[in-house]
């Protein structure tokens, strides 16, 4: 018979993120004595995502949907120490949700206002009450940016000119964004917040974007209007582990603040953005974890590898 393993580690649609699987293997190798497990849950694909290549994948249902509580549940009813770590949008808003439901349950690495964090319009309305300015749908871009209240990447993302856009009047979803086109540069800056409201960040510029991904990245120092924007954020909404905060244009306007690891977090991480070895401490060893803001900054090209699946 098979023993319990006293911890395990859930993604939760990680799909393509292998870099980032090879990493959190590499700290829980190194932190842990004990015996442990490691799953991907995805969503239901006739080919298994990358992220197979590494981790046990477990099918599981839509993260919107109450089978995927269930499963959450089951989860936990089978292992006490447990860690969900979500990697899309739409699996932040139903962990949270979860996770306050079950009261005292703190075992999921991200922050309870995941929903309002990952909603555009809200962060489009919300964040210059603070002084953070954002893009907005002036009608003087030539260009204009149409995209839905809550996704990723650039997935259903629609670029038109101005014009075109203004014809339709009524005629679109008013729950999309609507938004000039702002020319870079653009800007992430990674954040990690531990239980005790403490956080340590790193800025990159971001060099070159493909379809939402950064494909060419360099770290570097937050400078202070960045520090002043993530302090503002961590001190005026309730956040846990790790987020990102992307800025674009001269004037850093603030475009999204995503409650989970980006896509270029692994740059982060190579300059010493250790994230995965926080919250491997915070949320499994259930140890204080040590802050240290002095990185070896690191200039990133990613680029995509084949994962090749057979097709009989």
């Amino acid at each position: 018979m098979r023993n319990t393993p006293e911890s395990r580690i859930y993604f939760l649609g990680a799909g393509n993120r292998t870099t980032m699987a090879e990493i959190f293997l590499s700290e829980l190798n190194k932190s842990f004595n004990q015996s442990w497990e490691f799953f991907s849950v995805e969503s239901p694909s006739e080919i298994l995502p990358p992220i197979g290549d590494f981790l046990p994948i477990y099918i599981g249902p839509d993260f919107d949907s109450i089978e995927f509580d269930y499963l959450l549940d089951k989860a936990i009813d089978e292992c006490s120490n447990v860690l969900f770590i979500p990697f899309m949008d739409s699996a932040c808003r139903a962990l949270s949700k979860w996770a306050q439901s079950r009261g005292e349950f703190q075992g999921f690495a991200g922050t309870p206002d995941s929903s309002l964090l990952s909603d555009k319009l809200f962060l489009q309305t919300t964040l210059p009450l603070f002084g953070f300015s954002t893009p907005q749908f002036t009608g003087e871009s030539e260009m204009v940016i149409v995209k839905p209240r809550f996704g990723f990447g650039s997935r259903d993302l629609q670029v038109m000119q101005t014009s075109a856009f203004e014809i339709l009047g009524d005629n679109w979803d008013s729950s999309w964004v609507v938004q000039d086109f702002i020319p870079g540069p653009e800007v992430s800056v990674d954040v990690y917040v531990t239980k005790l409201n403490e956080f340590v960040a790193i800025s990159r510029d971001r060099i070159r974007v493909s379809e939402g991904e950064v494909l060419e990245t360099r770290t570097r120092d937050l400078d202070s209007f960045e520090l002043n924007l993530v302090e503002t954020l961590v001190t005026s909404m309730r956040i846990r582990g790790p987020i990102n905060i992307q800025l674009i244009g001269d004037e850093k306007l603030v475009l999204e603040v995503n409650p989970r690891f980006s896509g270029g977090a692994t740059a982060s991480i190579a300059a010493g953005w250790n994230a995965p070895a926080w919250l491997i401490s915070e949320y499994l060893l259930k140890k204080p974890v040590y802050l240290d803001a002095k990185f070896n900054h690191v200039h990133v090209v990613r680029s995509r590898r084949d994962h090749v699946r057979r097709i009989n």
